[in-house]
């Protein structure tokens, strides 16, 4: 995850209002993926688990947090071989990385 704002604005070519649309963005519409991916993952459901890992995939890539990227790109992965098995700790996981990426951009 980037470490501040300042590396988050750096990635966007120091585009202070393009990062404040960005971010309003991510934070609103993240959560509604996460949920999506939590449901899913309750439910076993490789299918969607896959399709909304994808999903959270793009809206990750728009910022410099490779973990969360690659836990994301890792869950998809998996759901697409139906190998479910670590697949609520991966969530955990990911969950986690994207509620401190949130808070961060919240101060934008």
């Amino acid at each position: 995850m980037p470490s501040s704002l300042e590396d988050l604005l750096a990635r966007l070519g120091g585009d202070a209002e393009l990062l404040r649309e960005v971010a309003g963005i991510f934070v609103e519409d993240v959560p509604k993926q996460i949920a999506r991916l939590r449901h899913a993952v309750a439910a076993a459901n490789a299918v969607e688990i896959a399709a909304a890992a994808h999903g959270l995939k793009g809206s990750i890539s728009n910022f410099e947090t490779a973990e969360a990227f690659d836990l994301a790109a890792s869950m998809e992965v998996a759901a697409r071989l139906n190998h479910l098995d670590d697949m609520s700790a991966d969530f955990q996981r990911l969950e986690e990385r994207l509620d401190g990426l949130i808070a961060l951009l919240k101060t934008c």
